[in-house]
């Protein structure tokens, strides 16, 4: 597995972009991609978030469908809110130094509204800073994903 792969090797970042809500078994592996860590490296993880309003609307319409893609991906073995992201990370001894909230309005990517919008936001960016506001103001219900950076709690930063 990896030890074979990786031998003695210690790396300044480990990222895990979309992934970890894949596993199976996500702290067992992040416990054994740490050991790969320098020791003042840093672990970015992005997942979706659970909690987003357009899945908060699903569930009070009674609707849990998995999709293709996106927070209901039918691919996803775990998922995540903001704060259990943060209690699993703590649980792992590791420290967000940083998050970072990406804003999503529109997720249903079928509808002729979701690519209207899709195109104001690439033509008029006050549409994109928008998104990303609501999503910092208040991630735990317009972040569509989160990204944390982390550290090993024993790293001090000066």
């Amino acid at each position: 597995g990896i030890q074979r792969e990786l031998n003695e090797e210690k790396f300044d970042c480990i990222i895990l972009g979309d992934v970890y809500e894949h596993l199976k078994n996500g702290p067992a592996i992040l416990s054994q991609l740490l050991a790969y860590l320098a020791p003042n490296g840093i672990l970015l993880i992005s997942v979706p978030n659970v909690c987003h309003f357009s899945a908060r609307f699903r569930f009070l319409a009674g609707r849990f469908r998995y999709s293709d893609w996106g927070i209901f991906d039918r691919t996803h073995l775990r998922f995540f809110t903001f704060k259990t992201l943060l209690d699993e990370l703590q649980e792992m001894n590791l420290n967000v130094v940083h998050s970072h909230f990406v804003g999503k309005f529109f997720m249903n990517h079928r509808s002729p509204l979701y690519f209207d919008m899709r195109l104001l936001c690439f033509k008029k960016k006050w549409y994109c800073r928008l998104q990303h506001l609501f999503a910092r103001l208040c991630p735990s219900l317009f972040a569509f994903q989160m990204v944390q950076k982390c550290q090993r709690k024993e790293v001090v930063k000066l």
